[in-house]
């Protein structure tokens, strides 16, 4: 059990590895803004000092919330929309993703948002990307595949 266990932990460090190396390479002005909605009534996305933001950013990304004073801030429609991220992420929870990237597509003002008008919004299952442990290592590749599929 312990070769075993270091086997995956080398295999998980090599993939982490891997995803620094690629983003090291990619200057943060050209990295794309993400907007992470954790929820829609209200609207909560996660501020700096979160799993998720740190996600956002080693998967390459820059967080539309860098700045927020508390960890699970909500933001208004009109600040999301102001700060136009380049994608959209949210945890695939409630029925398909399909659904969910449609409804926040129709919300009013929202269609200027360059991820909609790109369609650059993606689900990501929440047990890879809200729950430390080996699987995080899943949800980062999945994140930094939504970033930058040519990679």
């Amino acid at each position: 059990a312990r070769d075993e266990a270091l086997a995956l932990e080398a295999q998980l460090r090599q993939r982490l590895a891997r995803i620094d190396e690629q983003v090291s390479a990619i200057p943060i002005e050209e990295r794309p803004w993400v907007y992470f909605e954790l929820y829609s009534d209200p609207l909560m996305t996660c501020g700096p000092n979160t799993l998720s933001s740190e996600l956002i950013v080693r998967a390459g990304g820059r967080n539309i919330a860098y700045d927020a004073a508390t960890d699970y801030p909500e933001f208004s429609p009109e600040t999301i929309v102001s700060r136009n991220p380049d994608l959209i992420i949210f945890p695939d929870l409630h029925g398909t993703e399909s659904i969910q990237a449609e409804a926040i597509k129709i919300r009013p003002g929202w269609g200027s948002v360059k991820a909609v008008k790109n369609g650059r919004l993606y689900g990501i299952d929440d047990d890879l990307i809200a729950r430390p442990g080996p699987r995080i290592i899943d949800g980062l590749e999945r994140m930094q595949g939504c970033f930058y599929p040519d990679l």
